[in-house]
């Protein structure tokens, strides 16, 4: 769908999922004004975390919220790439990876589970508040965190990629744990940090890629030449069910 996702983002593909891993390491203060949390609201609608869906079991029938679904799968995962559990990691994942595949580049593959525990094993359930879900796929991440570094003004959020299976299991497509977004503090006031983060983070149709991304903008309003543009306006602008903000993560397998 597009060949570069978020400006400025390290993206590595991992051992199964083809899970990517966008870091970035500040040392700047964090923070979130009243102000901020209001204006990004819209953007980060969600579904809540709390609607449940019914599933068969052996004993019967299980209640269950989507959100725990995806949570569990996610927990096994890290502690599976712990173990340098590779066939339990590929039961949870998406698809697998070439890498973990081969026993000649098995090492490899457990320094991509060691990368994968390292990140995941910080990551806490109560923190991803929001989710976004369908029969076919979930996004679950955390509220905004505002950024106030020396030059820039920011917002970071973590956010997790799941497909589901038609029995309404998850499975693990993506991470991107530090994913952001930045302006030019300039002479600019914190009122129009704030309103430049609500255009640059809005996401209408709530898919995963902001109306800029899905318009092939970057942060500055420059048009990227190496993208595809997408529907802002619609989640699966393919029309095959995935939403353009998975369809992404999945062609980068």
């Amino acid at each position: 769908m597009r060949n570069k996702i978020f400006g400025g983002i390290l993206v590595l593909i991992v051992f199964s999922v083809g899970a990517f891993f966008s870091y970035k390491k500040r040392s700047s203060q964090y923070e979130m004004p009243p102000e901020a949390i209001s204006t990004v609201s819209v953007a980060t609608s969600t579904d809540s975390v709390k609607s449940t869906e019914t599933t068969p079991t052996g004993g019967g029938l299980m209640t269950i919220t989507v959100f725990d679904r995806a949570w569990m799968t996610f927990e096994d995962y890290v502690s599976r790439a712990h173990e340098h559990n590779i066939v339990g990691v590929k039961d949870l994942s998406y698809k697998q990876s070439a890498i973990c595949k081969n026993k000649e580049t098995e090492k490899q593959c457990f320094t991509l589970m060691d990368n994968v525990y390292s990140i995941g094993k910080d990551f806490r359930k109560e923190d991803y508040k929001n989710i976004w879900s369908d029969e076919k796929q979930v996004i679950v991440f955390t509220d905004p965190r505002y950024d106030n570094a020396e030059k820039q003004y920011g917002l970071i959020q973590s956010y997790i990629y799941f497909t589901r299976e038609k029995d309404g299991s998850a499975k693990l497509l993506a991470i991107d744990p530090a994913r952001g977004w930045y302006i030019e503090k300039a002479s600019s006031t914190r009122e129009e940090w704030v309103t430049k983060l609500k255009k640059l983070t809005q996401d209408t149709d709530k898919d995963g890629l902001t109306d800029n991304e899905e318009n092939c903008l970057d942060a500055k309003g420059v048009t990227e030449v190496s993208c595809v543009k997408t529907d802002y306006q619609k989640r699966d602008s393919k029309g095959d069910g995935w939403w353009d903000g998975v369809r992404v993560y999945i062609n980068r397998i």
